[in-house]
C-alpha cells in the first residue's frame, strides 16, 4: 500500500484545479494501518475529475465532503508536520502593488527591510521594487495578515494599499525573492514619455459587470495579458492580444487604437497593475475615457464566488505566475490539451527542466509521456533519469544542470515548438542529447 504522503499529495493535488478552499485540519488527518483499514472501512475509490482520473484511499468522512472545497497543502514540510502532529500552516496568497516614487539610494534599503520583516512573519514570494513603487505577490500565514497590514501601513507607508486575495490559498511560491528592477512593470517606453499619476477610472468587480451587461453597442475590451494567459480564459467579446511579455502589448494596444482617442477603452489583466501603467499610458496620450478592472481577473473571480446567482462574463481559468499556474473562475473549459487536443484548461512545466516548456496537458497524456512535451529529446533524457533513480510517483523535475535550451518566447509556445502541432524547434542536436545523458550518469539525486 502506498505510504500516507503519497496519497494525501495525489488527494489535494486533484482538488487544486476544481475547488476553493476551506482548512483540512490535522485532525482530519487519517493515520493509514492495517487495523484502521479494517475497523473504518477504508475503501479505494476512482475518483474522476475533469483534470484528474487516480485512485485514492479515503473514509467515508471524506467521501461526504467531495462535493465541498478544501483547502490543500501540496508542502513536503507540510506533510512531515502533519506526521509529526505539528499544526498546519493556513496560507493566504494575495497580491498588492503601488505605484508611488522611491528614490534609487533607498532601493537597496527597501529590499534589506522587505527580505527581513517578511522573513519574521513566514511570508513568501516573489516583490519587484523600483523607483516607480513596489509589486508584491505573496503567500502569507494566516496568522500574520494582521502584522503584514500593519508593516505596509507603518513602514512601508501604503496605509491605502489593497491586498488583492486569490480564490485559492496555497503556499504558491518555494521561498521569498525580492528584487530590484528598473521597473516593477517593464513597458519598453522611454522615460518620462507617460505620467503614471494619470490613472484610469478603476471600476469594482460589480461596476465592471454592470457596464459591460449594460452595452448597448459593442465596447473596446482588451485583454492586456500574455497569449498562454488568455488561451485558458477570458471575458466574452474581448480583444486578446497574441503577446509574449506586456512590452509587446503596449505596442499591440497602441496599434488597436489607433485613431479611436474619443472611444470608451475598457481593460483588464490579472491583479490590476498592466492596466494601471496601460491606462497612464493611453490617458497621457490623447485619450480621454479608459475603464480598468480593479483588481483584475483575480477580484472578479471573488465576487463571482461570492455571488453565485450571477453569471460570470469571463469563463474558464485565469494563468497565476506562481507554482499553481492557475485558479478556477469558472467550470468553462475553454482551450485544449496542446498533446491530444482534448478539453483542458491546466498548464504544466516540461519535466526536463533543460526544455521547462510551458504548455496544456491532459491527465493521460501526462501520464502517457511522463510528464514531458513529448519531445524524443525529452523522452530519451526523463527515461534515462527514471530508469537511474526511479520513476517516482509525483513525477520529480529533471534538472541536468544545462540551460534551458528554449528562449522566452519559445518556451511559451508550444505549437512552435512541438513537432507534432507543427513546430521545428524541438530539434535539438543529438550530441546535446548525449551530453546531457552522459552528464546524468554522474549526478548524485
Amino acid at each position: 500500500m502506498q505510504n500516507f504522503q503519497t496519497l494525501f499529495r495525489a488527494f489535494v493535488r486533484s482538488f487544486s484545479h476544481n475547488f476553493n478552499p476551506v482548512t483540512l485540519r490535522p485532525q482530519s488527518v487519517i493515520t493509514l494501518n492495517k487495523s484502521f483499514l479494517h475497523s473504518s472501512k477504508i475503501f479505494c475509490r476512482r475518483l474522476e475529475t475533469r483534470h484528474i482520473g487516480i485512485d485514492y484511499i479515503s473514509t467515508e468522512k471524506f467521501l461526504s465532503l467531495l462535493g465541498r472545497r478544501y483547502h490543500y497543502c501540496t508542502n513536503a514540510y507540510e506533510q512531515n508536520a502533519l506526521s509529526k502532529n505539528v499544526p498546519v500552516i493556513d496560507w493566504k496568497t494575495l497580491s498588492f502593488y503601488s505605484f508611488h516614487e522611491i528614490p534609487d539610494s533607498y532601493l537597496p534599503k527597501t529590499r534589506e527591510l522587505l527580505l527581513s520583516k517578511f522573513g519574521e512573519m513566514g511570508i513568501v514570494g516573489r516583490i519587484y521594487v523600483a523607483t516607480e513603487g513596489i509589486n508584491a505577490q505573496l503567500s502569507c500565514p494566516l496568522e500574520q495578515l494582521d502584522n503584514l497590514r500593519k508593516f505596509c501601513n507603518q513602514e512601508l507607508k501604503l496605509e491605502n494599499v489593497e491586498f488583492n486575495f486569490s480564490t485559492t490559498h496555497v503556499k504558491a511560491f518555494r521561498k521569498l525573492n525580492v528584487k530590484i528592477r528598473n521597473q516593477i512593470v517593464s513597458d519598453g517606453l522611454e522615460k518620462g514619455s507617460y505620467d503614471l499619476s494619470n490613472q484610469p477610472k478603476h471600476l469594482s468587480p460589480a461596476e465592471w459587470h454592470a457596464a459591460l451587461s449594460n452595452a448597448k453597442t459593442s465596447i473596446i475590451l482588451i485583454d492586456m495579458r500574455n497569449h498562454y494567459e488568455s488561451e485558458i480564459g477570458y471575458f466574452e467579446n474581448s480583444i486578446r492580444q497574441d503577446v509574449d511579455t506586456f512590452r509587446d502589448s503596449i505596442i499591440s494596444m497602441n496599434n488597436i487604437l489607433e485613431g479611436k482617442q474619443s472611444e470608451d477603452i475598457y481593460m483588464y489583466c490579472t491583479g490590476g497593475i498592466r492596466c494601471s501603467k496601460a491606462g497612464a499610458i493611453l490617458l497621457s496620450n490623447g485619450f480621454k475615457s479608459v475603464y480598468v478592472l480593479k483588481g483584475g481577473v483575480t477580484a472578479y473571480g471573488r465576487y463571482i464566488t461570492l455571488n453565485p446567482s450571477i453569471t460570470s462574463l469571463y469563463k474558464g481559468r485565469n494563468f497565476t505566475f506562481d507554482k499553481r499556474l492557475g485558479e478556477p473562475i469558472t467550470n468553462d473549459i475553454v482551450s485544449q490539451c496542446h498533446t491530444c487536443g482534448e478539453p483542458c484548461d491546466t498548464h504544466t512545466n516540461c519535466r526536463n527542466k533543460t526544455c521547462n516548456l510551458l504548455f496544456i496537458q491532459c491527465q493521460e497524456c501526462k501520464k502517457r509521456l511522463s510528464r514531458t512535451c513529448g519531445s524524443e529529446f525529452c523522452l530519451r533524457l526523463v527515461q534515462a533519469w527514471d530508469e537511474k533513480f526511479g520513476r517516482p510517483s509525483g513525477f520529480d523535475d529533471v534538472k541536468p544542470n544545462y540551460q534551458c535550451v528554449y528562449d522566452h518566447v519559445h518556451r511559451t509556445r508550444p505549437k512552435l515548438v512541438i513537432e507534432r502541432l507543427g513546430g521545428t524547434s524541438a530539434n535539438v542536436p543529438s550530441d546535446l542529447v548525449e551530453m546531457l545523458l552522459e552528464k546524468n550518469s554522474n549526478i548524485k539525486r
